[in-house]
């Protein structure tokens, strides 16, 4: 190799040419692309989790809310109440209670609404979809829901209380 060809190679191994530069760029792009894309969706998986947990939450607040109006009075908290009607709990810094007047978004955010069922026994003393009316027991459903993506999520809990206290 002479002195020539020695010189002309180490001046193209010195800088990038304007391919190598373009090159660069696209891939930096792809790659800072995909990171944006990544954030969001795990942006997305983090608001969807933390509405699923805020909903947990509320709906055992509502369980051991309802379990302890049950518990203050039978006949004051929930026999006045009407068959598959909509209620709501309201906490007054002292006590809950229930109304079916709509109550504001919990967190500006989330809906809560109780409903409460007439449960009936079979000849076998049993729940049933038919039957006789039984007035010491009732079918609680709790649903939480908010906003999504446009549309409405759920999340809901059925139970039944009974007139422990009864005499």
């Amino acid at each position: 190799m002479n002195q020539g060809q020695l010189k002309l190679n180490s001046i193209h191994k010195k800088g990038f040419g304007l391919l190598e530069i373009i090159i660069s760029i696209v891939i930096v792009g792809i790659i800072g692309s995909s990171l944006v894309q990544l954030g969001l969706v795990s942006l997305s998986l983090s608001q969807r989790s933390n509405d699923k947990t805020q909903a947990g939450f509320i709906l055992q607040e509502s369980v051991a809310a309802v379990k302890m109006l049950r518990n203050e009075s039978w006949d004051a908290n929930i026999a006045i109440l009407s068959a598959e009607t909509d209620y709501y709990l309201v906490w007054d810094e002292t006590s809950y209670s229930l109304t079916d007047t709509p109550q504001p978004l919990i967190n500006n955010r989330y809906k809560r609404t109780i409903v409460f069922s007439n449960v009936l026994r079979n000849a076998q003393n049993d729940i049933d979809v038919s039957g006789t009316n039984d007035a010491l027991t009732k079918k609680v459903t709790v649903s939480v829901e908010w906003p999504y993506k446009g549309g409405v999520k759920n999340e809901q809990v059925e139970f039944y209380i009974m007139n422990l206290f009864s005499t």
